[in-house]
């Protein structure tokens, strides 16, 4: 039941994500989740260092409601 429910939220995840792109739209999770997996990846210490480079400085307004995601993205940076 539970591998179900998943496969339903991924389908309905892609299918927003396909219409975003599709508008020239994208969401401020999914700016987000894309900015966490490029620094999760085989390029993320080069893309962190060169955010580093361009902005000495990062400004974090209601830190109490950073999620997880966001608190990864400001350690690798």
């Amino acid at each position: 039941a539970a591998a179900d429910l998943w496969r339903a939220w991924r389908t309905i995840e892609d299918e927003a994500a396909r219409r975003e792109v599709q508008r020239g739209e994208i969401s401020h999770d999914r700016v987000i989740q894309a900015l966490h997996d490029a620094l999760a990846g085989d390029d993320g210490a080069r893309i962190a260092a060169r955010l580093g480079a361009r902005h000495r400085l990062i400004l974090v307004d209601e830190f109490q409601d950073t999620d997880a995601l966001q608190f990864s993205i400001l350690g690798r940076v």
